[in-house]
């Protein structure tokens, strides 16, 4: 785990714990042992599709935490509709990242299906 900032490109910055897991096991682990405010899923975990997290989240407690899917590539719209967003790595910026899930985790955020590949 490790601590910092988290700074969008209006250089509005919350203090955060980031919590890594390079493995869909590893992520199963975590999940089910802490709380998340927001999880940010890669689909391309060396042992299997991160994508299977998003039917297993209900499982690790009542409240699920809003999901933004970082991906190398689109998601279907079937996907788009479950998540609070879907951003493609090579075209935003790692400012823009953070400014999305700090809109996320405000109160403000927008409902998902407004929060679209914004770059």
């Amino acid at each position: 785990m490790g601590w910092g900032w988290l700074f969008s490109g209006r250089g509005v910055g919350v203090p955060c714990a980031v919590i890594s897991a390079q493995s869909l096991q590893a992520a199963r682990v975590l999940l089910g042992k802490q709380k998340f405010s927001v999880v940010v899923l890669d689909p391309g975990l060396p042992d299997g599709d991160g994508l299977q997290l998003l039917d297993e989240l209900p499982q690790f407690g009542a409240a699920v935490p809003p999901v933004v899917i970082l991906s190398v590539s689109e998601m279907s719209q079937e996907i788009r509709q479950r998540v609070h967003a879907v951003l493609v790595k090579s075209r935003i910026s790692e400012a823009r990242i953070a400014e999305v899930i700090l809109e996320v985790l405000s109160a403000e955020w927008p409902p998902p299906a407004l929060l679209r590949d914004s770059a």
